[in-house]
């Protein structure tokens, strides 16, 4: 009687920061959603898209980027894969590929405006259909330079040790990237092929 055992807890470390993940994944996932509708909303009302006196937006750099995302999103699961095998530098080489083609998605962006913009397709002189391509595409190039901030931190600490140790960390940002990369595809396809 009297007593005291004491109990153990065990918590998995590792799954709270994909848990933390999928939350703001969630809240990401409801602001695009709410953008992506109000964009079909303007579509539907709309009898043609783009409205006259617009010229569709250009299809190559859109493609080029969306080659990008694809291909980024694959050299990351590289790098999952190389860490979670404890080849610290392996993983460090594919992380600094997937921030090569990071910041190559954010250039390339960069292009497509200029060149919307020298098509005439302005804020001011687009009206809504302008104003949501550019919410959207900025919003989304913001997202993609975070990721691209986050991706670096993780190829530093990798490039330090030989060994992966944990890939917590890069698991959360893998799965933002992934995110990044399904909205880009969603953009591409309702927004400049169809």
């Amino acid at each position: 009687m009297g007593e005291v055992v004491k109990l153990e807890r065990k918590v998995r470390e590792d799954f709270t920061p994909a848990v933390g993940m999928a939350v703001a994944l969630a809240a990401f996932g409801m602001m695009f959603a709410g953008l992506f509708f109000v964009y079909a909303g303007l579509r539907v009302r709309s009898d043609f898209w783009p409205p006259p006196g617009m010229p569709r937006p250009p299809l190559l750099l859109p493609s080029a980027n969306t080659l990008v995302m694809l291909v980024s999103s694959g050299t990351l699961v590289h790098a999952l894969r190389r860490g979670r095998l404890g080849d610290g530098r392996g993983m460090a080489q594919w992380l600094g590929l997937t921030v090569g083609l990071g910041v190559a998605f954010v250039a390339l962006q960069l292009l497509l405006w200029r060149q919307m913009m020298a098509m005439g397709v302005t804020m001011a002189s687009g009206g809504a259909f302008a104003s949501v391509l550019y919410v959207l595409t900025v919003l989304h190039a913001l997202h993609v330079a975070a990721g691209v901030v986050v991706l670096v931190r993780l190829y530093l600490r990798a490039r330090r040790t030989t060994a992966a140790r944990d890939t917590t960390g890069l698991r959360a940002g893998a799965m933002f990237w992934h995110f990044v990369d399904l909205v880009w595809v969603a953009m591409f396809l309702s927004m400049f092929v169809f």
